[in-house]
């Protein structure tokens, strides 16, 4: 299928149930399925194809080759023998055919379902990539099912775009998530900065001690910089530990909550390893060789390789 940046998500989906493959049940998950695929309501697809195997380990294997490799379809959604019957080879056969395993959807649905029944814990649900394949293994209950592509729905449209090439649409997403993490962390920021007008100091003797500090003073790089509390005087000097942070550590400036919203796309040029190790030893000073007795050694490096001049300890 030719790369479709705004197309629908094509869907395949495979109901594996011995019993509704024989006829004497109704396969009333995948139908389900089917609606909420279509629906529009998580995500916009359309299904193209939809089966029902046995629980066969081969046969499945060979739809979920088929689908991914000749059909080429963006995702595709198993239900059904996941669970720990002895016919229960969805994962398995999932598995086998899997390039890379894409284990944050498995958890997020895993997770989900734990808070809702504990017996979620039975389930062995499988996702991963084949080729520009998602593969997503759903529980066999229309009711399990239903809840699992909600939780994994939030990340199969985005995952389809990386996989798919489509760069324009994970640049869109990127972009959106960036700034909707830059307007929560200034929020929280304003919120701190109204309520705090002090510090309280706590040290390691189990007392704290609240210290005016104030105003905040902005730095270069627009964080917040804390100026040092006034001497103790005579009567705090017994208890100077409370204004100790650990230790009489360094602590750093950067806020490291608004790391991750930094810029994706770096201001500098992108260079071979070779090139930086060149500008690295360009710019870096050599040091110069001295003779020295070893025991004046300490805290110097050596260079060149030392050897004993017998070989000590006789022996390998």
């Amino acid at each position: 299928m030719a790369d479709r940046e705004s197309a629908h998500i094509q869907v395949g989906i495979l109901t594996v149930s011995d019993s509704c493959f024989n006829g004497t049940a109704i396969d009333r998950s995948g139908e389900s399925l089917k609606q909420l695929v279509e629906s529009g309501k998580f995500i916009s697809a359309t299904v193209v194809t939809k089966d029902i195997l046995p629980d066969e380990y081969d046969q499945i294997k060979a739809k979920l080759l088929h689908w991914s490799d000749n059909l080429k379809l963006d995702l595709i959604l198993t239900t059904g023998g996941t669970g720990f019957s002895l016919r229960d080879v969805t994962p398995e056969a999932t598995k086998a055919v899997l390039e890379r395993e894409a284990l944050g959807m498995t958890v997020a649905m895993l997770k989900g379902s734990l808070e809702i029944t504990p017996l979620a814990m039975l389930t062995r649900l499988t996702c991963g990539t084949r080729g520009r394949t998602l593969i997503i293994n759903l529980p066999g209950s229309t009711k399990g099912s239903a809840e699992c592509f909600e939780i994994a729905s939030k990340g199969i449209p985005h995952a389809v775009d990386l996989l798919r090439g489509h760069k324009q649409s994970v640049e869109k997403t990127h972009i959106t998530l960036q700034s909707e993490g830059i307007r929560s962390a200034h929020g929280s920021h304003h919120h701190q900065h109204s309520g705090d007008h002090g510090h309280k100091l706590t040290g390691h003797c189990g007392h704290s001690k609240s210290v005016d500090s104030g105003h905040h003073q902005p730095s270069a790089d627009g964080s917040n910089l804390t100026p040092h509390p006034h001497p103790p005087s005579d009567g705090d000097r017994g208890h100077s530990c409370h204004q100790r942070h650990h230790h009489g550590h360094v602590h750093s400036h950067v806020n490291a909550g608004q790391v991750a919203m930094r810029p994706r796309k770096s201001p500098y040029p992108i260079i071979t390893v070779e090139e930086a190790l060149a500008l690295v030893l360009e710019n870096t000073h050599v040091l110069p060789t001295e003779d020295v007795c070893f025991k004046d050694a300490l805290g110097r490096y050596l260079a060149t390789s030392v050897y004993a001049a017998d070989p000590l300890p006789p022996f390998p």
